[in-house]
């Protein structure tokens, strides 16, 4: 785990907020300090199930990640 993933830890665990991780190494050590997580995609669904974004624009921004993650 790198010092921001630790630094992020720390400032979520003080701030008792959802921590978002991309790497299990975060969401273990997380998971040790009993810190909430969610990974991206979970992020993703409760942003539409808020309404803060679209399905459609989800979808299209989901797809552009993809793409770039291909390159």
């Amino acid at each position: 785990m790198s010092n921001n993933d630790a630094f992020a830890l720390v400032l979520a665990k003080i701030e008792k907020c959802v921590l978002l991780v991309s790497n299990s190494a975060s969401r273990h050590a997380a998971a040790d300090e009993n810190v909430k997580v969610y990974g991206h995609l979970q992020l993703a669904d409760e942003m539409e199930n808020y309404g803060m974004v679209t399905r459609k624009r989800l979808l299209g921004v989901l797809a552009t990640w993809e793409d770039d993650l291909l390159v």
